[in-house]
């Protein structure tokens, strides 16, 4: 007897899953080559990864999903799987580093007090203007690359 028949007190027979393990993991596979579709030529393909890495980079979170949709709807020639693959994969970067990173190429740009002199979370607005300068910036020159990278690598892989 199996340890849920002898939860309940009866003989119940586990059978094995009508769809298998494998047969889900291929049926994902073909979607997602799907989706990267033969129909997105590479420069499509690069644009949604430059895009996504773009907005990633914009650091309005909460809003980031919107805007993803927005720029989706707006730009129809960028491929929507790798608009959200190049979004994620930004995500990747633990946030503290992240946000330092936009706080300092943004106080190249806009004047911003030094990050020791927080005491407070109440202080933290203050560094608002030097985090979306840098986000856009930092966000402008990583897509660009994104873009450039991924369009010569799916050039030559097709």
């Amino acid at each position: 007897m199996n340890p849920v028949g002898r939860l309940l007190g009866e003989n119940i027979e586990i059978k094995r899953p009508f769809i298998s393990p494998k047969a889900i993991f291929n049926l994902v596979k073909e979607l997602f080559l799907r989706f990267l579709g033969e129909r997105s030529s590479p420069f499509e393909r690069a644009l949604g990864l430059s895009l996504g890495v773009l907005v990633a980079f914009i650091p309005v979170i909460g809003f980031q999903s919107f805007i993803l949709i927005g720029l989706a709807l707006l730009v129809p020639r960028a491929n929507r799987v790798a608009l959200l693959l190049g979004f994620e994969a930004i995500k990747l970067i633990p946030f503290p580093i992240y946000l330092w990173i936009e706080w300092k190429a943004g106080s190249i740009f806009v004047h911003s007090p030094s990050i020791g002199s927080i005491s407070h979370l109440s202080e933290i607005p203050r560094f608002l203007p030097s985090l979306m300068v840098g986000g856009i910036v930092i966000g402008l020159v990583v897509g660009l690359f994104a873009f450039l990278g991924g369009y010569f690598v799916i050039k030559k892989a097709a």
